[in-house]
């Protein structure tokens, strides 16, 4: 079982992001999943965040290459005021959630560094069940086809949406599809920082 990492409270930067940050300048452009929706943003789309702006991209329906060789899974807790940011615990191994910080409001979460179809780059990095299930099963869909594309990353689609149904509430999950595997653009480095065994 993997410990949750001190250091990184402060920071909130996942330890093995520090050599991705290392390369380019801090992340100002993030991706987001809208499961719900709202009055200006439909359920079920895709939004870019930069500042306190958020505006739907259509940037999942040309692709997104999204590199796996850095995702790191964490634990959010938000208190929801709008202006605080939420507090993130990163795991020791980016691919662990064994390991849960004590007290209320905990949700899985992760953060993955992507390119857009316009060359950007840009951080998904989200919790909550609609967004990190969608991650899971797009893994579990394309392993056998990592594995034969080892030292390349995944260009992805969303192909449609998966309503999920729990027993307090309901969300959605973005439908995911590897369309090619890619070299590593140079905007994300050359280097993994998971084992070169493995597809992710």
């Amino acid at each position: 079982m993997s410990n949750l990492n001190a250091s990184t409270e402060q920071s909130n930067t996942p330890v093995n992001c520090m050599a991705f940050k290392a390369r380019t300048a801090a992340p100002t452009l993030f991706i987001e999943w809208y499961a719900r929706g709202n009055a200006k943003i439909p359920a079920g789309t895709f939004v870019l965040r930069e500042g306190g702006e958020k505006v739907e991209t259509d940037a999942f329906d040309d692709g997104v290459i999204m590199d796996f060789r850095h995702i790191h899974l964490g634990m959010q807790r938000s208190e929801g005021i709008a202006g605080v940011k939420p507090e993130w615990r990163w795991a020791d191994d980016p691919r662990d959630l064994s390991d849960k910080p004590d007290g209320d409001g905990w949700k899985s979460g992760f953060r993955i560094p992507c390119v857009l179809p316009d060359g950007r780059v840009a951080i998904w990095e989200q919790a909550g069940a609609g967004a990190f299930n969608g991650i899971l099963d797009f893994q579990g869909r394309v392993w056998e086809a990592a594995r034969e594309n080892l030292g390349k990353i995944p260009k992805v689609r969303m192909t449609g949406k998966a309503d999920r149904r729990f027993k307090k509430g309901a969300t959605s999950s973005p439908v995911l599809e590897a369309v090619d595997w890619v070299d590593p653009p140079e905007e994300l480095g050359g280097d993994s920082l998971l084992p070169k065994y493995s597809p992710f």
